[in-house]
């Protein structure tokens, strides 16, 4: 896990220093033009800096740029391959980009969308923001380290409204774009990956055209991690569904828990309180939450043994709370004489014995007034 998060910051502090690159140089050179996809430039090998040069196949019909490069025989790390193009374009009438693209193979692919500004600042998909993905359904990818994830054999478009893009060198939002100087794709792959796209049909929409930033896109459940398995009776964990924009605003949502599977002596109600038995066999229970929208969330809730159930003293011995069940008789031998049909045996046994008593002690009672 430490060793993801450094390569996870590595790569974020990456795509900065190639972003800042490619706008300054993209000031100097940028010239009228219009928004597609000829004209790109590739980023040149530097294998120190941890960048590749990507293979470019432009064609003019359809407009399609086919990006390709892969990490294999590298040494193990991050490699960001990019693809630009100084063109200046006005974009007051504009509230957002979108493209097609074509994942071309079965592994999901990192990228980004760039702008640069005349002031020779790059701009981007903020950390934390979404892009809109319109394929065979609609989703939401959320960037991360710098990167959307572009999931694998996807085809379709991507939809990046302004209000979610932010400066790249600070993380600070962008906001009204009146002007750029040249955009470009920002690719990344870890060592050992191949990278296949094919860009389409590149255009600066209106905002009517434009996704907006405040719709729902992510719904998660949140709470506990951990559910509790009680030594007796059940135990309650209380769960909420939580609901998130593209700008990454979050706000409760209205949704239905179930169950994602059928578990023994375990279920969820309907607004989020998870029961757990005490014989549960599980280790795990997937809880699901949908909205009356369509949006659902999955969670894996991990379930263990209360406190009780594991206290040692300092000896090792187990000093927990055990099941009255499990607690065996003190006095095994004694455990037949409760039951009733002994009682009534022993009753009998002591009313024998008495009334034998009484007609000995009467019988010689008479005896001995009988010698007087």
């Amino acid at each position: 896990m430490k060793a993801w998060k450094k390569k996870c910051v590595m790569l974020a502090a990456l795509l900065c220093t190639v972003g800042v690159g490619i706008g300054s140089v993209n000031v100097l050179a940028a010239k009228n033009g219009k928004a597609d996809f000829s004209d790109f430039i590739g980023s040149s090998e530097d294998m120190a800096g941890g960048t590749v040069a990507p293979e470019l196949t432009y064609e003019k019909e359809g407009d399609t740029l086919r990006l390709s490069f892969d990490t294999n025989g590298y040494q193990e790390r991050y490699y960001t391959a990019t693809a630009f193009k100084n063109v200046k374009l006005n974009l007051k009438e504009s509230a957002g980009i979108s493209f097609g693209v074509c994942n071309n193979q079965a592994a999901p692919v990192r990228m980004n969308f760039a702008l640069f500004d005349p002031e020779g600042r790059t701009v981007d998909v903020g950390a934390g923001f979404f892009v809109k993905l319109c394929g065979e359904t609609t989703s939401y990818a959320k960037v991360e380290y710098g990167c959307f994830e572009l999931p694998g054999d996807f085809e379709g478009e991507v939809q990046i409204p302004f209000d979610v893009l932010a400066f790249q060198d600070t993380g600070d939002g962008v906001g009204e774009i009146t002007q750029v100087w040249g955009y470009g794709i920002i690719c990344v792959a870890e060592q050992g990956e191949t990278y296949d796209v094919t860009l389409s049909n590149l255009a600066f929409l209106t905002a009517e055209e434009t996704a907006s930033a405040k719709e729902p896109c992510e719904l998660t459940i949140e709470g506990d991690e951990r559910a509790f398995r009680p030594k007796v009776g059940e135990s309650d964990t209380s769960y909420h569904a939580v609901i998130y924009n593209m700008l990454g605003e979050s706000s409760p949502a209205e949704a239905v828990f179930s169950l994602n599977d059928e578990y023994e002596q375990a279920s969820v109600s309907e607004n989020g309180v998870l029961t757990v038995g005490s014989r549960f066999p599980g280790e795990t229970i997937e809880i699901k939450a949908e909205t009356a929208d369509g949006l659902t969330a999955v969670r894996e809730i991990a379930v263990y043994d209360s406190w009780t159930n594991s206290v040692s003293t300092d000896n090792g011995f187990d000093a927990s709370l055990a099941d009255p069940t499990e607690i065996p008789p003190i006095v095994k031998w004694a455990d037949d004489m409760r039951s009733p049909h002994t009682l009534w045996l022993i009753r009998g046994v002591f009313a024998a014995g008495g009334i034998i008593f009484l007609a000995y002690y009467l019988a010689v009672r008479r005896e001995n007034r009988g010698g007087r």
